[in-house]
């Protein structure tokens, strides 16, 4: 007789190790854990699920994540009867068990259920495609499309609704009412099940076809046939004035636009809206979904001012539903808190959890292979099966994609042809359609903060780069030849007006990627595979600054002095042990985007933050881990300030300094982003350093002699005139203040002043004259906001979980745990105890 296994009195105290709970917070018990384990498998079940068989799926799920790691583990050959005795000796573990039982219960009693239709045709284009097609029903709209006009192709419809009603039914007679919504799913999963389900509608639309009568007497067949089944059907949940009973899902409905019904009569997706709305009403508690992956919205849900009939309006005209599950992996649930470790957010799987849920899935299904998820999503990005390849192979709209996931682009939305370019971008690129407007127009879309991507968008840079032949000092940059070989749809669309700070983007990411290059292969000696590298990763903010100042200028940047502070430490000794890590940017929309608070959270996700359109003496946001062996959080950050002008001559630099402290990017004394602050480290809080840069991105004179570093002793006050003219090109780092009157911050200030924007000043710009010809064309000013009305009916948080800019409060923040950005009011100033954290005090 085999010995019970050994329990303690202690509910939580299960002597498991499993992985999953090692990387759990420690207030989490293990009864938690276990039910995180097997929820997921319930949802597989073939059956509804008892306790016996719950016992068992614990039971299989415990053996399975043990042997990953322990293979001689203790549970390898406990069979059910001694597992469930087991179960029954653990009182707690039992109650949580049932917990989920009965959840899973509550849940299923809401369920309704659900017919869903595959519609993509079987091409060899889509093999392999996931579902499959429903054939049967493929062949039953292709059929119609012998229909000769509107009316002869409604009834047909109408007929196929009759019968496919009818058929269901049938089945729910035979399921019974109680769990119809599990008991149907169950049925349709069951192998040739679901295709012996359509293939009998199909055979009957086929015998009664030929006899079909008018379209008003299939209409009032179909209408009779779902009368019958919805009062068979559980009723609706009583909790909704507009609750449904049924829901028909149409997956890659936009094949049916495809299908032609006789000349001038429009497709058949038109005539299945029109038939649509002789379900409409409370009567039938109906809903038909519509679905499609190729994001041609304009086919599927037109203007309504451009619809080709009275009756496909509905009084209020409903926009498309494109908000999508966003930083919804299962860690998340969870919000990040601060202290995370350095080493922690550089695993490749960590940052697969920002972003749509494709990433982490598929990373998860494919045995952690980070090559292959790289892969895909750089193929995504392409819309090419293998997105290495040289410039030639990308269209421009690929090429447009790659550059907005890195840089945030701005459009000029007015135009039918930026229009046009973004839905093709939505279409094949991966750019997120975050909203419809309400008149249907036009879409609100953008690239938002999605870490597995932007990795991918710089493998394919830098892929672009070897393709190239030359090492980028000695040809042109590969980012900027992108640019340079758009067509002119795609440089025409990207504001002007943007075009100063697009240039100031690329420098500073150029800038990273070497310094990445540089510690990875002072580390392994060689890149990884198809050059790709860890991007992710980040790095010393000495070795960073290195690559972004020429030579000639780096040993002056890094003995710099803070000018606003007497004494202080060279730049060197201030900055010493401080990290650097972002690969891509992301645009904010509030104070809270330059403050240290944002620098913790950007730092995480590994992006730099695109200040404000209002937003006066910031234009960037580069987040600095001050210490790389401390945890991450906010009292730990400080940041690059950058500010990118455009003007020939040089801006007096009392003019354009950057003053941390009227940004309220360090929270004031007594603020409540300091409270949990030990007191010991107070002071070390309050006079954490900063550096402020300035990118004049002034016209370069070509063959311009290297010029001498300017400004030793200066202060910022505006400087007496002097005969000779200054060169186009020149660094200027601080040094210390001439008096008391510059002390206007304890948090000490590294102010760098970098005039031009040729290899002289940058040493990552390349010495290359077609590199700065596309800067050049880049430079030119012109200015545009844009304005897009979102449904008032909805609630706008959805969109702004997608991140098409960052905004402090709940909507983007969820996902992480911080007082300061959680709280929207906090944020922007809305108390008044505030206003002094954004420097108003």
């Amino acid at each position: 007789m085999e010995e019970p296994i050994q329990s303690t009195q202690d509910s939580d105290s299960m002597d498991i190790d499993l992985p999953m709970y090692r990387d759990r917070p420690g207030s989490l018990g293990r009864s938690e854990v276990v039910a995180g384990v097997i929820t997921w498998q319930m949802e597989d079940a073939q059956e509804p699920v008892d306790l016996p068989a719950l016992t068992d799926i614990l039971r299989r799920s415990v053996v399975r994540h043990l042997q990953k790691e322990q293979p001689s583990n203790p549970f390898a050959n406990v069979g059910p009867d001694r597992f469930a005795a087991f179960v029954d000796s653990n009182p707690g573990l039992k109650q949580k068990l049932e917990a989920i039982l009965q959840n899973q219960s509550n849940a299923e009693a809401l369920l309704r259920p659900i017919v869903a239709f595959f519609l993509h045709p079987s091409t060899p284009e889509v093999a392999g495609a996931y579902p499959p097609p429903d054939e049967p029903l493929v062949d039953i709209f292709k059929s119609m499309t012998g229909c000769k006009d509107t009316e002869s192709a409604a009834g047909a419809l109408h007929l196929f609704f009759a019968i496919l009603f009818s058929h269901i039914e049938s089945k729910v007679d035979t399921l019974g009412k109680d769990q119809l919504a599990v008991k149907l799913r169950t049925y349709l999963a069951k192998d040739g099940c679901r295709e012996q389900f359509y293939r009998e509608v199909r055979g009957d639309f086929e015998e009664q076809l030929k006899g079909h009568t008018a379209h008003g007497e299939t209409r009032t067949r179909a209408q009779s046939a779902l009368s019958r089944l919805v009062e068979k059907l559980p009723p609706p949940d009583a909790r909704s004035n507009k609750a449904v009973s049924l829901l028909l899902s149409m997956d890659e409905a936009h094949t049916l636009s495809d299908l032609k019904i006789g000349p001038g009569s429009g497709s058949l997706y038109d005539v299945m809206v029109k038939v649509a709305a002789d379900y409409w009403g409370a009567k039938y508690k109906f809903f038909i979904l519509f679905l499609s992956t190729s994001s041609q919205l304009r086919r599927l849900a037109p203007p309504p001012r451009l619809a080709k009939g009275a009756r496909q309006i509905p009084v209020t005209p409903v926009a498309p539903f494109t908000e999508m599950p966003f930083d919804c992996h299962p860690r998340l649930r969870n919000p990040i808190q601060p202290d995370l470790e350095l080493i922690d957010i550089q695993q490749f799987e960590f940052i697969t959890r920002f972003g749509r849920p494709l990433w982490w899935t598929c990373l998860a299904g494919d045995r952690n292979q980070e090559t292959r998820v790289r892969q895909l999503a750089a193929s995504k990005l392409t819309g090419l099966s293998t997105a290495y390849h040289s410039e030639r192979t990308f269209n421009p709209t690929a090429k447009l994609a790659i550059l907005d996931t890195l840089l945030n682009l701005e459009y000029h939305p007015s135009k039918i042809e930026t229009n046009r370019l973004m839905d093709d971008m939505v279409a094949s690129h991966m750019r997120t359609a975050f909203f419809v407007p309400i008149d249907c127009m036009s879409m609100y879309t953008g690239y938002p903060s999605e870490p597995v991507l932007a990795e991918a968008a710089l493998d394919i840079v830098e892929n672009f780069g070897q393709s190239l032949g030359a090492p980028y000092n000695n040809g042109q940059d590969s980012m900027v030849a992108l640019f340079a070989s758009l067509d002119q749809r795609g440089k025409q669309s990207i504001v002007r007006g943007q075009r100063g700070e697009i240039v100031g983007k690329i420098i500073l990411l150029r800038a990273y990627m070497a310094s990445i290059k540089e510690e990875e292969l002072k580390g392994s000696g060689k890149p990884g595979p198809l050059y790709m590298y860890p991007w992710r990763n980040g790095c010393s903010l000495l070795t960073f600054l290195r690559n972004l100042t020429a030579e000639a200028f780096y040993d002056d940047v890094k003995e710099s002095r803070p000018d606003n502070v007497l004494g202080g430490d060279h730049l060197e000794d201030a900055f010493k042990n401080a990290w650097v890590r972002f690969t891509h940017f992301a645009r904010g929309t509030d104070d809270s985007a330059m403050t240290t608070s944002m620098a913790w959270v950007a730092f995480v996700r590994g992006m730099a933050m695109v200040g404000w359109y209002s937003q006066d003496s910031v234009d960037l946001h580069i987040p600095v881990l001050l210490d790389k062996d401390r945890p991450i959080s906010e009292s730990n950050m400080t940041g690059i300030l950058v500010q990118i002008k455009l003007r020939g001559p040089r801006s007096l630099r009392s003019k354009v300094s950057i003053d941390a402290g009227n940004l309220g990017y360090f929270p004031p004394p007594g603020s409540p982003r300091e409270s949990s602050v030990p007191e010991p480290d107070i002071q070390a809080y309050r006079n954490r350093p900063y550096i402020a840069l300035l990118m004049e991105l002034g016209k370069t004179t070509q063959g311009q002699r290297h010029s001498s570093l300017l400004g030793k002793g200066e202060s910022l006050r505006p400087q007496k005139k002097h005969k000779s003219k200054p060169s186009n090109s020149s660094v200027i780092a601080s040094t210390a203040p001439t008096g008391m009157q510059d002390l206007i911050t304890t948090h000490p200030r590294y102010s760098l002043f970098f005039y031009g924007r040729s290899h002289k000043i940058y040493r990552c710009v390349p010495d290359d004259e077609a590199t700065l010809s596309v800067y050049d064309y880049l430079l030119k000013q012109d200015d545009l906001l844009d304005t897009i009305t979102y449904p008032k009916t909805r609630d706008q948080s959805f969109v702004y979980r997608l991140k098409p800019s960052w905004t402090a409060g709940m909507a983007c923040f969820d996902w992480v745990k911080d007082a300061f950005l959680n709280d929207s009011n906090l944020a922007t100033g809305a108390h008044e105890a505030e206003e002094v954290v954004i420097g108003r005090g």
